[in-house]
């Protein structure tokens, strides 16, 4: 075997989660992180805390970021629920539509 040839083997690469943490981290960001962070502008308005708008920010990036990385993993796993393909897809450059 020529010295490098080890890498042309592709290995799969699965990143499970189980059902019990996937629903608590679509919780946290569907629910508790859009909270906390109304109540911490809302607390920062009445209270004078500082950062109201950036910590606000901050969670509206939180849960988009959430949200996207299990819709993509929903999106390549609809069969199998939690798993994230963490390969390269063969058409990934030609959209949701190509």
């Amino acid at each position: 075997m020529a010295k490098g040839a080890h890498f042309a083997q592709k290995e799969k690469t699965k990143f499970t989660l189980g059902s019990e943490l996937t629903k608590a981290a679509l919780w946290a960001a569907m629910v508790l992180i859009p909270e906390a962070c109304v109540l911490y502008k809302a607390a920062a308005v009445i209270w004078g805390l500082p950062y109201a708008v950036e910590v606000a920010d901050t969670g509206v990036l939180l849960t988009a970021f959430i949200g996207a990385v299990f819709m993509r993993s929903r999106h390549n796993f609809q069969n199998h629920p939690g798993e994230i393909n963490l390969e390269k897809e063969k058409d990934a450059d030609q959209g949701l539509d190509g």
